[in-house]
This record gives structure tokens, sequence and C-alpha cells, in this order.
């Protein structure tokens, strides 16, 4: 599901597994980047969500590429940072699916920017990727310099988003919360 930052789900008595819990980000919304990070694992998602919030971006999160999918249909999303390697529908599936909304039902949301998010080196990976539909790659592990440089490649379209200066990269474990089976 979705998870946001700074409250603690977990011991909220009306929260089941799976649900999906939005929290306002440290940043005025308003003005800040809408960032969907599509990962299938907790560590990589709090990674990224923890470089972008440090950015100024709203982060929502997807745990594999039919929630991504959804996502995006129901998010006025500037930005989707997307895993290759997921369950339920893979990215390279779910970039291709959201491509398809052009000639479909919503011209919009099928141009948000996409990039690749993959630990995958192999040759052809990221032209893979470019055939698919998505506008960038970014390997894994990420570096804070690259990540920023590509927002600001992809996002012209929102050029007056306040860009917080860049800080040394410390993971907060206050920062993500996950709603799991631990009660």
């Amino acid at each position: 599901g979705l998870v946001g930052s700074e409250m603690c789900i977990r011991d909220s008595p009306n929260i089941q597994v799976g649900d999906v819990a939005l929290v306002q980000p440290k940043t005025s919304q308003k003005n800040s980047l809408t960032v969907l990070v599509a990962d299938d694992h907790p560590i990589n998602q709090k990674v990224i969500q923890t470089m972008l919030e440090e950015m100024g971006c709203h982060v929502l999160l997807a745990s594999n590429g039919k929630e991504a999918f959804d996502c995006v249909l129901t998010n006025a999303l500037d930005l989707v940072m997307m895993d290759i390697q997921m369950p339920k529908m893979n990215g390279i599936e779910c970039a291709q699916k959201i491509r398809s909304l052009q000639t479909n039902k919503d011209p919009q949301k099928a141009l948000v920017p996409i990039i690749a998010v993959t630990a995958n080196a192999m040759a052809g990976e990221q032209e893979r990727c470019l055939a698919a539909g998505m506008n960038d790659h970014l390997p894994k592990p990420i570096d804070p310099e690259a990540l920023r440089a590509l927002i600001q490649k992809w996002t012209t379209h929102r050029p007056n988003w306040e860009f917080q200066p860049c800080s040394p990269f410390i993971p907060d474990e206050r920062k993500c919360v996950s709603i799991s089976d631990e009660r």
C-alpha cells in the first residue's frame, strides 16, 4: 500500500494490513512535486522516499506494478520512479500500460515521466526500459545527485516547485512506516 511519513499507524485500531495511509510530508504539498515510488522491497522504498522527501517531494509508494498503475490512475503525479522487477505486474508491463492510456481513456496521465530504477546492469536493460515507454534510467544503488538531476530534467512542467537544498543522506527510521502484519 501507500505510506507516508512522520506518523505511527501500526497501533491504530482501525487500520488493517493492506490499507492505504496518506500522511502529509514536511513540505507544503501545494508547491511540492508528487512522486510515485514503485518498488517491492520496503528498504528500497524507504531509501528513495527519504531522498525525495529531503528534496521537498511528496511521496506515494506502491509495492507492485498493479498498485503503481492504480496509483497513476487515481493521483495527479509529477514523476514515477519504477523498479523493473516487481510482482503482479513488472515495471516494463506497468510502463506500457500507463503509456497505453494515451490512446485510451486518459491521455494526460499517459504522459507522466517514468524513471526506471533497477539494479540490473545487463546490456540492453536501459534500451528495454526506453522501448517500453520509460523516459530515463537510474541504476541502484541510487546516487542522490543523479536522482536530483533526473528530477530536474523531467519536471520542467513544474518550474515553481520548492526544491530543497541538498543535505547529507541519513536514513531516519521515523520517516516511513509500513502497514504490516506486525502488531
